[in-house]
């Protein structure tokens, strides 16, 4: 017994470093919270899957959070609860979530990462000059990182 389950541990650890590898590709080459960062990462791990069934839960709707590898709205950042609302790390600037954005705290996060937001690629520039972008749409997070 103690055999199988070792077996089933290491399996479990050297399929989730998998992961992890074959995903960091393009994370080295967008910055931090930018539109794409850590997406494929985000997808093979089941994490937008389950944002997207929590979402259309809570909206009793479908939702279409996060496109596919064409559209890579969903990116590994971080979110931190404000008094005036939460904000997320985009390219080193925090943005506002939109007021309408729920944060799911339930959704399984690949290890290390804090939090998903998924936002639009086009960027304006709002009346504090951050370049944020134009609208963003969903949103997990990892209190306990």
């Amino acid at each position: 017994m103690f055999k199988i389950i070792t077996y089933s541990v290491v399996c479990v650890l050297l399929s989730s470093a998998a992961v992890a590898q074959s995903s960091n590709e393009n994370m080295s080459e967008i910055p931090f919270g930018a539109f794409g960062y850590g997406h494929n990462l985000l997808h093979e791990y089941g994490s937008v899957d389950r944002l997207l069934n929590e979402e259309s839960r809570r909206i009793n709707g479908t939702t279409y959070c996060c496109g596919g590898s064409n559209n890579p709205e969903c990116r590994v950042t971080e979110i931190r609860f404000l008094s005036t609302g939460p904000v997320f790390n985009h390219n080193g600037t925090w943005c506002p979530l939109n007021s309408s954005v729920f944060v799911h705290l339930n959704v399984p996060l690949p290890p290390g990462v804090q939090a998903v937001v998924c936002a639009s690629e086009v960027v304006k520039i709002d009346d504090q000059q951050r370049v944020c972008p134009v609208a963003n749409y969903c949103a997990a997070a990892n209190i306990s990182s």
